[in-house]
């Protein structure tokens, strides 16, 4: 669907929302690691011996970037420049928390504005100017529960607007894929040609029915107002549930909306808010707030010793030491945390404060 929606980006709108960009910024996430998304992706669109199954439909049109490399909403800009259609791929999502997290970064600024407009220029007097007016980017991250949660929770996700454009994906699943069925390079090349047939050639907006607005139309209205907790997490599902609408008239070859692809794409919708819901840590409110929880989920893994701790907050990264030092000075007094012992370096080494002797 990503890689669909890449491609008929620009060339579907929705009944009166023409200008609905349809492509896709998708978070697929597992409970652990080496679960199968890299391995989904490479018969996708990888470089294998024989080939992604995808990469005979990408053909020149669409690039696959590499997000690795791509630290700023500056080079970004560039890549985009030479690649105005692409999908950006972070095959690990550490990848993209560490790039944004340097300081001055750009990039979340420039993947917001590029989810809902095809427009993005960025420059320097020693870089020069980049970009364009005509850019298509779709976005992939792949990473686990654990590190989604704690690589977004204290980045203001919710409030910075980010993470409500994407489309999540998440299983529980098993830790280990025990064996890959082979691939069918016939069943493939059928996929590949009747996905080629449902892209739209031409800029058209389907017909609704009118049982269909008229549900579409309590479904909006029973969305969660400004008030709703669940708001912050979900300002943009509307814009989600009618992109859904439209992959589903792609798929199905309709030049309508019918009540059933309604009702699919709601139930859609449902299942989205509730990832969000269960995905989603709260906002910290201010830094020494995010640095305090930031600490606390570190040691909920284990025992630490300080310069451990100072690694988990990047306080080497950002020359947060005298912030670090009044959050751990604070939980040590609150006695959340305590001093375990030392480690081989007398350095102290902390832990959680347990409750009674039974969690120990």
């Amino acid at each position: 669907m990503l890689i669909l929606a890449a491609l008929a980006d620009g060339r579907l709108g929705y009944p009166r929302h023409p200008d609905l960009p349809l492509r896709r910024y998708l978070a697929v996430l597992s409970e652990f690691p080496q679960s199968g998304k890299g391995e989904s992706w490479k018969r996708i669109a990888g470089k294998t011996p024989e080939g992604g199954s995808l990469l005979a439909l990408l053909g020149d049109e669409l690039r696959i970037l590499n997000g690795t490399g791509i630290g700023s909403g500056q080079f970004l800009a560039a890549q985009l420049e030479e690649n105005p259609h692409a999908v950006c791929v972070w095959d690990e999502l550490t990848q993209l928390l560490q790039v944004s997290g340097q300081q001055c970064s750009t990039l979340f600024s420039a993947l917001k504005s590029l989810f809902e407009s095809n427009s993005h220029w960025s420059g320097s007097f020693t870089n020069k100017k980049h970009g364009g007016d005509d850019l298509h980017l779709s976005v992939i991250m792949q990473g686990t529960r654990p590190t989604f949660m704690a690589g977004f929770a204290l980045r203001m996700a919710a409030g910075d607007g980010l993470l409500s454009r994407f489309t999540l994906a998440y299983s529980a699943g098993i830790p280990v894929v025990p064996e890959w069925a082979s691939r069918d390079l016939h069943k493939e090349r059928e996929v590949v040609q009747t996905i080629r047939e449902m892209i739209p050639t031409t800029c058209t907006t389907p017909t609704i029915a009118d049982d269909a607005r008229e549900r579409m139309r309590e479904y909006v209205l029973a969305m969660p107002s400004p008030e709703h907790p669940d708001f912050a997490r979900t300002p943009r599902l509307l814009e989600l549930v009618k992109v859904d609408l439209l992959h589903r008239c792609i798929y199905a070859g309709a030049r309508e909306i019918t009540l059933e692809m309604v009702e699919r794409a709601i139930v859609w919708g449902e299942h989205q808010a509730a990832l969000r819901r269960y995905l989603w840590m709260p906002d910290a409110k201010n830094e020494v707030a995010a640095m305090t929880l930031l600490l606390l989920a570190r040691l909920r893994k284990g025992s630490a010793s300080e310069n451990a701790l100072r690694t988990a907050a990047n306080v080497y990264r950002d020359g947060t030491h005298e912030l670090f030092a009044r959050c751990l000075s604070a939980l040590t007094r609150s006695g959340q945390i305590r001093v375990l012992g030392k480690n081989r370096k007398q350095r102290p080494v902390y832990g959680l404060e347990l409750e009674d002797e039974g969690e120990k």
